[in-house]
């Protein structure tokens, strides 16, 4: 997943604070292709996505796009549109799965739609260890609105869609590190009995590598007896580790190499649409959002939110500067939600103000920065920042 900071202290209009951990943000899987800026300064909130525009619904934003883009912008309207109602139809169905115990030796509970999996993995080490991984669990799932402000958390956590699992630190785990493109990673292992020695998952570790463990709960015994190699049973079971977080040298919650997750290449969206219906999932996102620019960004683009279910969470209620409303960011940077009417909008504006069109809207946002006085053009607006101003300023 891609990366972000520690944590992220940001504040609505009102003033609330909310903190924002990267607990899951850092994780191998690649993020879903919708876009995430650093923030504007939005306030001046008014009704009505488009209303200064004339835009009062999504057949007047493509005749408006239609009338001052031309036929190719009005077609990429209407292709958003009909995605925009295709989320809509989708976010009706019922949830599929539900969460249930994850075995009859704990009370934590998981998605029903990963829990075969993640049994057959604590069978498996249970059988060449003698260690029952399938008890207690850190964390299994949380509550979907539940905030948090713990060093290492997140509020948009994988456990919420009953997928992940923080397993039981006190074992006697040896855990190795094991970086990869940047990041660093860790393999956990435990000791292994007869039958776990004779496995394709056995392991000795040589003196040299005894010396770099990140922790060793053998002894001097792990150079003398085989471990298992437990990170390999649960990938196979499809739970990937994730990544420490920046500053894991010194903050033991960043270290994160009990935490393990099975997206099954679903989004975030779509594992909570697993358990969760989208009303539900709206109500417990408003309590948690804090920053249109950050969190609209980071939901949208990365988490796979809909547009129409992202518009919910804040009330489907637009940011006007002069004569422009969005709802979003627009742009190149990894804060921009760019949700179709959003990007129309600005493309229909620019090309009022007598910007070239182009394809990119970073490419006509870059031109209009550029020809307002920047040396070089970003390619991007905050909703309610500065370039959304002077864009609105100057629409007639």
């Amino acid at each position: 997943m891609a990366t972000g900071k520690d944590t992220l202290q940001r504040k609505d209009a009102q003033g609330s604070g909310q903190l924002e951990g990267d607990s899951e943000i850092k994780r191998s899987a690649s993020p879903p292709a919708q876009l995430f800026a650093d923030a504007g300064a939005g306030t001046n909130e008014a009704g009505g996505g488009g209303d200064a525009m004339g835009i009062n619904t999504t057949a007047d934003l493509m005749k408006r796009v239609g009338d001052v883009v031309g036929k190719g912008a009005a077609e990429a309207a209407q292709k958003g549109a009909a995605n925009a109602t295709a989320g809509a139809e989708s976010v009706t169905a019922d949830p599929p799965n539900k969460f249930v115990a994850v075995n009859d030796r704990t009370t934590n509970k998981i998605s029903d739609a990963v829990v075969t999996p993640l049994n057959a993995a604590i069978d498996e080490v249970k059988n060449l260890t003698g260690v029952d991984i399938g008890t207690g669990f850190g964390d299994t799932t949380r509550g979907l609105g539940a905030g948090t402000q713990k060093v290492g958390a997140d509020n948009f956590s994988w456990h919420k869609s009953g997928r992940a699992v923080d397993f039981n630190q006190a074992l006697k785990w040896v855990i190795a590190k094991n970086p990869s493109g940047g990041d660093m990673y860790f393999r956990i292992y435990l000791e292994a009995n007869e039958a776990g020695a004779a496995s394709a998952y056995a392991k000795t570790f040589t003196d040299e590598e005894k010396k770099t463990l990140h922790s060793n709960g053998m002894g001097a015994s792990v150079t003398k007896k085989p471990v298992v190699d437990v990170t390999a049973i649960l990938d196979k079971n499809g739970f990937e580790r994730i990544p420490a977080h920046d500053g894991w040298e010194k903050s033991y919650n960043k270290q994160e190499w009990w935490h393990y997750v099975k997206d099954d290449g679903l989004t975030w969206y779509a594992a909570l649409r697993q358990i969760y219906t989208d009303d539900q999932i709206v109500t417990a996102m408003k309590k948690l959002v804090v920053d249109r620019h950050v969190n609209g960004g980071r939901l949208g683009r990365r988490e796979g939110f809909p547009a129409e279910t992202l518009k919910a969470i804040w009330n489907n209620v637009a940011i006007t500067k002069g004569k422009l409303s969005l709802f979003f960011s627009v742009g190149s940077n990894a804060n921009c939600a760019n949700i179709p009417e959003d990007v129309a909008a600005v493309k229909a504006a620019l090309i009022g103000l007598g910007i070239a069109e182009s394809a990119d809207v970073s490419t006509m946002i870059s031109a209009f920065q550029v020809k307002n006085g920047s040396a070089k053009g970003d390619g991007y607006m905050s909703v309610g920042g500065g370039t959304h101003g002077k864009i609105g300023a100057q629409m007639k």
